[in-house]
């Protein structure tokens, strides 16, 4: 495709360029101009964005060497062309002659066009912006013309049968471009097929622009652009485009990106229409969870989906969600997004995915596939990462609040229903504490203690046997007394620490000391089993109140 930004050479061949004299950066002519601008003051960096033709009079130089400070500055800034009014009444320069060889050496050696209008030529600035303004914008409308119809052509592409490499084979044909395709952990694509050189110079330039997160460069006579191919923040692919024949511009860069986005929503929808079919495929381990088949049989349907799976344990994660009854396809569509999201995640870090969607959760099943005791860091890694995606108001209006239960690795595929019922306890936890950050069935710790004495009817016996003495009327407790037992605990008896984490004096931590001494006895942190007994009949106070006073150590 043709070049579809004004170029210098384009503009020069208007009429009110007609006068203008190239004085330098000849091989720059080809360069693209985004916009005009007017800077007499000799700093500009602050003042361009890059890609203007920058029009001056020179009239702010009053050093000598004003001049070169302003060309470097536009140079570094990518500014594309200078055009300077020659005359005394503006500046020292009457004739070409006059510019500093400087100036003309470093427009030279970085291909930037010099531009000098005559002394003797009436030069007005305001009617070359207002004429040149208008030629981008009416560009600007025919680029929007231009990506319209690429997109229509782009759908029509995508409503029909196809493969990823006509889409590719599409943009190359309609930019004139080389385009180069990078899946994910896979061998990259070329359309059209280009030399091992070009292939290997194309690499490795985009391999520094993504090491310096640059998304277009000019490397010798190959200019290139990239864009990521992104699914809820993770990269799936990567679409580059390159020329040897010429520098890409805007236009390009716009339809690379559109382009890219119809890339990822071809993704997205091959992801979802893949999971329905997983679905489908893994109606069975529903049975499985509820322990109706045996190693071997689980076994053999696992082969059935990837011969060579050899798991080294299995777990549940149970991902609950707080809104409820929602719209069945709608829920069918979100959920199989979660899972396409998690999926992507999980396999990263070595596990093999199956699920069954529930109400108002989704059952992983987590096949380890590393045989490694690393298994908790990679999948709390990918929790943390699938948190923040959910995170997002689009996605927090179907889901809610969020949250993740973990339960015990097993290596016998066969104890699959024990992991999930740990799963399940854990979730229990999490909503009786109102703490989330316990994932993990083995981080339970004394909570498999209290939920077993709960489930036996036994706790509020055991909390009052050995914390009657400091509570109230009512079995209400006394608020100051349990905060203190509880920095106490927290502290590990220092009491020092005990006192800061109370803010109170330690005279008045000493006093509160002496009165839990006179309610249960003086050997209450002596004695190492009545201490474990205590303590745990704290948290058990703790859980059966799950009160804002128990989570504020502080003195009311």
């Amino acid at each position: 495709m043709k070049d579809s930004n004004l170029t210098v050479k384009e503009i020069l061949d208007s009429p009110l360029f007609k006068p203008a004299i190239v004085v330098s950066g000849k091989a720059g002519l080809n360069k693209t101009v985004d916009w005009v601008h007017i800077i007499d003051t000799t700093y500009s960096r602050n003042y361009v964005n890059g890609y203007e033709m920058i029009l001056t009079t020179g009239a702010g130089w009053k050093e000598k060497n004003d001049p070169l400070i302003f060309l470097d500055q536009l140079i570094e800034k990518k500014v594309t062309a200078l055009c300077i009014q020659l005359g005394l009444n503006f500046n020292n320069f009457r004739s070409i002659d006059d510019i500093p060889s400087t100036m003309i050496e470093k427009s030279e050696a970085n291909n930037f066009p010099l531009i000098a209008f005559p002394e003797n030529y009436d030069c007005r600035f305001v009617d070359i912006v207002h004429n040149l303004h208008t030629m981008i914008i009416n560009q600007s409308y025919k680029h929007y013309l231009e990506q319209e119809n690429f997109l229509q052509n782009l759908y029509k592409i995508l409503l029909n049968p196809h493969e990823i490499k006509d889409i590719l084979y599409f943009l190359h044909r309609y930019l004139d471009v080389n385009v180069a395709y990078f899946p994910a952990q896979k061998k990259p694509f070329f359309a059209p097929h280009v030399s091992s050189l070009d292939q290997k110079l194309a690499i490795e330039a985009f391999n520094k622009m993504r090491s310096k997160s640059v998304y277009s460069m000019q490397k010798d006579s190959m200019s290139l652009a990239y864009r990521e191919v992104k699914i809820c923040k993770q990269d799936m692919a990567c679409l580059l485009i390159f020329s040897n024949q010429r520098q890409l511009n805007t236009f390009e860069y716009l339809i690379l990106d559109k382009c890219t986005i119809g890339l990822a929503q071809e993704y997205f929808s091959n992801i979802y229409i893949q999971e329905r079919e997983r679905q489908s495929r893994e109606r069975w381990v529903g049975n499985w969870l509820k322990g109706q088949l045996n190693a071997q049989e689980i076994l053999q349907k696992l082969q059935e989906l990837d011969p060579f799976i050899q798991p080294s344990g299995c777990v549940i994660c149970l991902v609950n969600f707080s809104v409820s009854k929602p719209r069945p396809k709608i829920h069918e569509e979100h959920m199989l997004k979660v899972i396409s999201i998690m999926r992507s995640f999980l396999e990263k870090q070595g596990f093999y995915l199956l699920s069954k969607i529930e109400q108002q959760s989704i059952i992983f099943i987590l096949l380890d596939k590393l045989d490694d005791l690393s298994w908790k860091t990679r999948l709390t890694n990918s929790l943390g990462q699938l948190d923040k995606i959910l995170s997002f108001k689009s996605y927090q209006n179907f889901t809610g609040d969020i949250s993740f239960s973990v339960g015990k690795m097993y290596t016998g595929l066969d104890q699959l229903q024990l992991s999930l019922e740990n799963a399940k306890e854990t979730l229990y936890v999490q909503q009786k504490t109102k703490n989330s950050t316990m994932l993990f069935f083995d981080e339970l710790h004394i909570y498999r203690i209290i939920v077993s004495l709960e489930k036996v009817g036994a706790l509020e016996n055991f909390v009052s046997d050995y914390l009657k003495p400091v509570l109230k009327d009512r079995n209400e407790p006394d608020n100051r007394l349990i905060k203190t037992l509880i920095a106490l605990r927290d502290s590990h008896y220092n009491k020092n620490k005990s006192a800061k984490y109370l803010s109170i004096s330690r005279q008045s931590l000493y006093e509160r000391v002496d009165v839990l001494e006179g309610l249960l006895g003086k050997d209450f942190t002596s004695s190492t089993q009545k201490r474990i007994c205590l303590e745990t009949a704290l948290y058990g106070l703790e859980y059966l109140n799950s009160k804002d006073f128990l989570n504020n150590p502080k003195n009311l």
